[in-house]
Parts: structure tokens; C-alpha cells; sequence
């Protein structure tokens, strides 16, 4: 529950922040609501261009939570492969100290051998 109630703030998130960033051509446009399908567009394209080097998510605090979620929504959805593949190759470098962890990274992890670690 904890996780679907975070993914739709998330979600929420980035469909605001696509809303703020869409051009405002006239006093009318502020009326309009732009198409889903821009809103998402631009949601992607900032995700795309905020993921960090190593191919986490946020800040070094966050990163684990944030990452584990955009890269669950991305992979479930069939968006960004290659920023999910990055933020995959992340996640399996962690070093799993707890169930928590594990719950969370086991599902993105492709690697049999590593998740039967797990």
C-alpha cells in the first residue's frame, strides 16, 4: 500500500511539474489543460535528463527509494529502457543489508543467479 500511495504522489509529481513546464501562449492557455500525452512526454524527458551518472535517482538520501520506484514504474510500462537499464545496473551494485532492500531491488534485478542470492 506504502508503495502504490508513493508512486502516486510521484506520479502526481511529475505530472504537475510536466503542467508548470508546458508554454504559455496566451492568457487562454491557462484554462487549458495540456494533451496526457505532452504532459507525459515532458515527464519522461526530465526524468531522462535528472537521472545521476552512477544511474540512480535524487539525492544520495532518497536515492535508493527514488530509484527503486521511477525504475519499477519505467520497466512496468516500457519507457526509458535504457536510463532502466542504468538505474538497474545501480541497484545491483548495493550491498543488501535488509528485507526491505532486497523486496524492493529483487524485482528489478534480471540476474538469476544474483537474485537467487538474494
Amino acid at each position: 500500500m506504502y508503495k502504490n500511495t508513493c508512486l502516486k504522489s510521484l506520479l502526481a509529481l511529475f505530472l504537475m511539474f510536466g503542467m508548470l513546464l508546458s508554454p504559455i501562449t496566451s492568457i487562454t492557455s491557462y484554462a487549458e489543460t495540456p494533451p496526457l500525452e505532452d504532459v507525459i512526454v515532458k515527464s519522461l524527458n526530465w526524468l531522462e535528463a535528472t537521472q545521476n551518472e552512477d544511474g540512480s535517482w535524487g539525492s544520495a538520501e532518497l536515492a535508493f527509494l527514488n530509484t527503486t520506484e521511477v525504475a519499477d514504474y519505467l520497466s512496468k510500462n516500457n519507457r526509458l529502457p535504457a536510463n532502466v537499464e542504468k538505474s538497474k545496473t545501480w541497484l545491483q551494485e548495493l550491498e543488501i543489508h535488509n528485507f526491505d532492500v532486497a523486496s524492493r531491488v529483487l524485482p528489478l534485478i534480471d540476474n538469476k543467479d544474483q537474485q537467487n542470492l538474494l
